[in-house]
């Protein structure tokens, strides 16, 4: 199910943010299949629990909900009006979604690899032996992450190396640095159910293998009291884990 809303922001060119579940192969179609089409580059936005694709999720679909790259102040606004919206830009987030449900509608096995693109784990590239050595149910030829469980895709930084395998110590919402903002972030998420550190890796600051309440502790001494990085157990400025 493919969902697209706010998709018409004037300020948009070139990109596009695409929200999904566990299985992210249908999203990467999209990147793949339709984006190029009409010169759009989409970007793997992990999951969205207040869009309208989550309870299609939840009851077990493949939902996809793309949204505009560069998000408009101008919705539900007084000025929420026709000329504030990129109608091309639109109409090419339109296309390039029509055109990946066509493409995948047409052909039960995209890669010809004789497994059916709903029992495929990488419908987009042909693995005949389905190999998937992190079990995360992405083919190994298609995993940004082969070797750690990243079922998500999440690559932050767009260079095709999903987060878990080039995260920073301590930066637990993948901005790229470690500091207050993954302080509340971790322990949101230890203490009150929050979302959990993209990957759960990161917020293993004093290495110990998990995640709980004595990183809470790690993390809040390093930022505010000057204590060790994350991960840098002995010292040294260099991460030891």
């Amino acid at each position: 199910m493919y969902n697209m809303d706010m998709i018409g922001h004037w300020e948009n060119d070139t990109d596009a943010l695409l929200f999904h579940g566990d299985n992210d192969q249908f999203t990467q179609a999209w990147i793949d299949i339709g984006g190029p089409l009409v010169n759009l580059t989409g970007h793997l936005a992990g999951q969205a629990p207040a869009s309208d694709h989550h309870s299609f999720n939840q009851a077990g679909y493949d939902g996809v909900f793309l949204r505009e790259y560069i998000f408009s102040y101008a919705w539900h606004a007084s000025f929420d009006v026709s000329d504030n919206i990129g109608f091309d830009y639109c109409t090419r987030m339109t296309k390039a979604t029509l055109a990946t449900v066509y493409a995948i509608a047409v052909d039960d096995d995209f890669d010809g690899d004789g497994i059916l693109n709903s029992d495929d784990n990488c419908f987009l590239a042909a693995n005949s032996d389905q190999q998937d050595n992190d079990l995360d149910l992405v083919g190994d030829v298609c995993d940004n992450c082969p070797d750690v469980y990243n079922p998500q895709q999440s690559d932050s930084g767009g260079d095709g190396v999903g987060n878990a395998c080039e995260y920073i110590c301590g930066d637990a919402n993948s901005d790229q640095a470690a500091n207050v903002i993954d302080a509340v972030y971790i322990i949101n998420y230890v203490f009150v159910g929050g979302d959990p550190p993209d990957p759960l890796e990161s917020a293993d600051v004093n290495c110990d293998s998990a995640v709980n309440v004595s990183d809470v502790v790690w993390i809040v001494n390093y930022i505010f009291i000057g204590g060790n990085a994350p991960c840098d157990i002995d010292g040294d400025l260099e991460p030891d884990c």
